[in-house]
């Protein structure tokens, strides 16, 4: 499934960052936690992103360049966003950590989800 997706090329910093992607993947992503005041089923979570991926158009996309050669966003694939559930007894500050070195394909998708169900390492019931 395609999203609504932004329909616009890239500007000049956007284009930037996805000209030198390969080169600094690292330092193009940026990682936030979201501490819950009560615990979430993986199944209602990924009900969330996908409400979250069909109402937000930079959510829906991913970027590409055109027949021109020019970077643009593009509408992304629904299948391309990962919503994954961390192992069990991981520490949410190790995960948030990790996430910073795992590269995202900027041409499938522009963010990714991920459950820490119970982080011992903190007193929220997920994060």
């Amino acid at each position: 499934m395609t999203g609504p997706g932004l329909a616009r090329p890239l500007g000049f910093t956007e284009a930037l960052c996805a000209e030198w992607f390969e080169v600094v993947p690292d330092g193009l992503e940026v990682v936030g936690a979201l501490a819950l005041a009560e615990p979430v089923a993986a199944p209602a979570l990924t009900r969330a992103v996908d409400a979250a991926w069909e109402r937000h158009p930079a959510l829906a996309s991913c970027v590409r360049r055109n027949p021109a050669g020019d970077w643009e966003f593009a509408p992304g694939d629904r299948a391309a966003v990962t919503v994954g559930v961390a192992p069990p007894g991981s520490r949410w500050r190790d995960r948030f950590r990790a996430a910073l070195h795992e590269t995202l394909d900027p041409g499938r998708a522009l963010w990714r989800v991920e459950l820490v169900e119970d982080p011992p390492d903190a007193p929220e019931p997920a994060v």
